[in-house]
């Protein structure tokens, strides 16, 4: 399974950022109609909606040309006050990001008081689906949780270091991570979080933007202070998911084990419970105890307590492809079992 690749950006003549900006333009997204948005999702109907965000719902469409996309139709209440320029801009900082493991913005409309953002629609759905959801659920291999590991870290290490000025994504989450057809991951939502509004709400949909508190780093918790390293944070959780096969906060365990992070931490220096901690719907053998000690390692320093002890995501990087990963992922290759749940194996 090869991993993507950056996309190498086309040189062009382009204007100024304020003629942009008084022209609605977005280099290399697609404005849209109101009225084309409205015909590719029937008129935004109750059918073609995939999910309820706090941002706004996220339709899915189709274009006359067979493309299919998803609709995020941004809640009037979150861009109260904005200008069409201010969110033409928001959408220009998303369509600058050129990662293979980031979701690409395809265009957007402002269009009679609407802000609408258009994204490629991934069948596959995300992380969460199919580590969480019975009706979606997929048998992944070790090698293939470690492919989406390693993805989704470089992800961030582009967002964090190569972008400028950097991107802190603020909801990093399994729900945030979506699957191709050869289960490469993509992180949706980069570039949303300055959406947020002001005052009294921003708490709280900053929070759901993070896929819930159990995301969340002690910082941001105690004091609402969001970085880079909280972002880290998260995606230790991440990294919890994709070996345990345990939600973040899951109320029907016993107590002292409905927190992830809270029942898992203590566990990750002992191989004897760290074996036990695997998911039990793992697909393929085990990995060996080097191994998970190796992968382990890196899950307790992304959630330490402390933020400054956390490690950049380029540290990340490194350590899940030299002292984790085995060999470079080779193509997913997709298979039924008796049970008609999709087994997932790397080559």
């Amino acid at each position: 399974m090869a991993s993507p690749k950056l996309q190498a950006r086309q040189p062009q003549q382009q204007q100024s950022p304020s003629a942009m900006r008084r022209a609605l333009v977005v280099p290399g997204a697609r404005r849209f109609t109101l009225a084309e948005l409205q015909m590719a999702t029937d008129d935004f109907s109750p059918h073609s909606k995939m999910r309820d965000y706090p941002l706004g719902p996220i339709y899915c469409g189709d274009l006359p040309d067979g493309m299919e996309i998803a609709v995020r139709r941004i809640e009037a209440s979150v861009v109260e006050g904005q200008s069409d320029e201010d969110f033409v801009a928001v959408a220009a900082n998303m369509a600058r990001l050129q990662h293979g493991n980031v979701v690409q913005l395809q265009g957007y409309c402002v269009d009679h008081g609407e802000r609408i953002l258009v994204f490629q629609h991934f069948h596959l759905g995300s992380l969460y689906d199919h580590l969480h959801d019975g009706s979606r659920k997929m048998l992944m291999t070790w090698d293939t949780r470690v492919h989406i590991a390693i993805g989704c870290a470089q992800a961030l290490e582009y967002l964090h270091e190569e972008c400028v000025p950097a991107i802190i994504h603020r909801g990093i989450s399994s729900r945030a991570i979506l699957l191709d057809v050869e289960m490469n991951p993509r992180i949706a939502d980069a570039g949303l979080a300055v959406l947020n509004p002001t005052g009294s709400e921003a708490k709280s949909l900053s929070e759901q933007l993070a896929g819930g508190y159990a995301y969340n780093a002690p910082e941001y918790a105690m004091s609402g202070v969001y970085t880079a390293k909280s972002d880290v944070y998260s995606f230790g959780v991440v990294l919890l998911e994709l070996l345990t096969g345990r939600k973040p906060v899951d109320p029907s365990k016993p107590k002292y084990e409905s927190s992830l992070v809270r029942w898992a931490a203590p566990l990750l220096y002992d191989i004897v419970e760290l074996e036990k901690m695997v998911d039990a719907s793992l697909a393929g053998p085990v990995p060996d105890p080097l191994t998970l000690t190796r992968y382990a390692e890196v899950i307790a320093r992304c959630i330490q307590p402390e933020p400054e002890f956390r490690p950049s995501m380029s540290k990340v990087v490194k350590d899940l492809c030299r002292r984790v990963r085995k060999a470079p992922a080779a193509t997913a290759q997709l298979a039924l079992d008796d049970s008609s749940i999709t087994t997932l194996s790397v080559s």
